[in-house]
Order: structure tokens, then sequence, then C-alpha cells
């Protein structure tokens, strides 16, 4: 298991993960994605697949963790893209991230 914690709750794109490229690729196979303690999503892993991108269609949220049970948990990087809410007076503003909110390598 592998925690993804972002400073405040934000409206979430997409989750981007890379995988390794020289070996253990299927190991993602069946690894399970929540956010905030509910299950958004799965992996499913396809010959010579190296990456994924997971729409999230804006969903809030700030916890993210990837989890696989009864096998080794292998990633290279795991990006979350999203937008965050600023008040300034009255005005409320929606910011767009773009580089990722949070990224591991």
């Amino acid at each position: 298991m592998v925690m993804f914690p972002i400073f405040q709750e934000y409206y979430v794109d997409y989750l981007y993960i890379l995988g390794r490229k020289d070996c253990c690729g299927d190991r993602l196979d069946g690894a399970v994605i929540t956010m905030d303690n509910k299950t958004v999503a799965g992996i499913k892993y396809s010959s010579g697949q190296t990456t994924w991108t997971i729409p999230m269609n804006n969903a809030k949220g700030r916890r993210f963790r990837l989890t696989l049970l009864n096998e080794y948990l292998t990633i290279c990087e795991f990006a979350i893209y999203g937008r965050f809410m600023v008040v300034v007076g009255s005005w409320v503003v929606i910011c767009s991230n773009n580089p990722p909110l949070t990224t591991l390598h």
C-alpha cells in the first residue's frame, strides 16, 4: 500500500500511473485506488502496458491510496492532476494546477 495525501481537498481531473518498463509491469494488475477511503478505480494490466490514466471527473478529495494484496506493489510514478478553489473576498476562483498536485517518483 502506498498513500498520497495532499494538503487540501482538490477537484481531481485524472490520475496518472507509470509502471516499470524493464520488468514486473504485471504486478499492478488488480491494484485498487481509493480516494478518502472510497474505491474509485481498479487497474487492469494488458501485456506491455506501462502507463494508466484514470479519469476522476472532478471528484473532490485529498487522500489517495494505491493498494495491492498478496503481491509486491511496484510503481515508478503516481501523479494527481486537478484544480483547487481559492476564495478572494467575495470571489471564488478555480485554479488549474499543471504540473500535477502531487507526484511520487
